[in-house]
């Protein structure tokens, strides 16, 4: 079982390799972390990256969901859709590792039963190549 599932909802506009960076993301946190570093009650950690036109479809907004039964933590967070349509790979690639960082920032820092801190800072070391490149 895959313990950090990166994943995303977009349109037909956006590039299919900028979705397929999901992947990646994915691949470097499975082949590096494990999560019961960081908490005993989550055995999964769902990121769901948004890159649908605004105003068109279903809204999803930001947020978080804990499905205790399952042990499954879920957070979803909205791309700027005009600048992730636009993105070269690695422009979307970077953008996912700093919604990825901002969303542990925002959500999983407010939960008692998770190290949000040390996963926060185990991300961004795992992410600095990435996010080094662009700048």
């Amino acid at each position: 079982m895959r313990q950090f599932i990166v994943t995303s909802i977009s349109d037909h506009a956006v590039d299919l390799e900028n979705v397929f960076t999901c992947n990646d993301v994915e691949d470097l946190l499975n082949q590096n972390l494990t999560i019961d570093h960081y908490s005993e009650k989550i055995q999964q950690l769902f990121f769901i990256s948004v890159a649908t036109e605004p105003g068109k479809g279903i809204p999803r907004p930001d947020g978080m969901s804990y499905h205790w039964k399952h042990k499954t933590l879920k957070l979803i967070q909205n791309l700027n859709y005009d600048s992730f349509r636009k993105a070269s790979k690695d422009e979307a690639l970077h953008m996912m590792a700093d919604l990825y960082l901002s969303s542990i920032d925002t959500y999983i820092s407010k939960r008692k039963d998770f190290d949000a801190k040390r996963f926060y800072n185990d991300v961004d070391k795992l992410f600095e190549p990435i996010l080094k490149s662009k700048t």
